[in-house]
C-alpha cells in the first residue's frame, strides 16, 4: 500500500519527469507523505539505484521487464496506486499516409475509444 512506500527508501526521477509527477501526485491524492531518499536523472539510473538496494521505485514495468525476467529486480503490485500515462498519437499534417497507417490510425482510435477512460478526448481526424 502506498502507507507502506511511505516508510521505504523511495528513489524518485528528477524534478519535471511524468514519472515523478504522477508518483507525487498520487501520494499527495492519497494523503500519503512521500519522503524521497534520492532523486536521480533517468530511469537506467533509478533502475541501477533499486538494483543497489538503495532504496525502491515506480518506473514503467515495461523499463524492467529484462531485469525482471533475469531475477535482478522485482514487480511488486500496489494495491493503492495505479498510476496512468496519457499518449498521444502524432503525425505530420497532410502527409499521405499508406493503407496500412490509415488502418493502423483507425485501430487506436477505436481501441482508445472503447478500451480508455473516457477522460481522453476524441482524437481528431487527419
Amino acid at each position: 500500500h502506498l502507507q507502506d512506500l511511505a516508510e521505504q527508501p523511495f528513489i524518485l526521477p528528477e524534478v519535471g519527469s511524468r514519472t515523478r509527477m504522477l508518483v507525487e501526485r498520487a501520494f499527495r491524492d492519497a494523503n500519503v507523505v512521500l519522503q524521497p531518499k534520492m532523486q536521480l536523472v533517468g530511469t537506467e539510473a533509478v533502475k541501477k539505484a533499486v538494483e543497489s538496494n538503495l532504496g525502491v521505485a515506480a518506473v514503467s514495468k515495461y523499463a524492467v521487464l529484462q531485469e525482471v525476467r533475469l531475477g535482478i529486480l522485482k514487480i511488486l503490485e500496489i494495491p493503492d496506486l495505479r498510476l496512468l500515462r496519457p499518449l498521444e498519437m502524432i503525425y505530420r499534417k497532410g502527409k499521405y499516409f499508406s493503407p496500412a497507417a490509415n488502418e493502423f490510425i483507425r485501430f487506436v482510435r477505436n481501441y482508445a475509444r472503447t478500451h480508455l477512460p473516457a477522460a481522453l478526448n476524441e482524437f481528431p481526424t487527419h
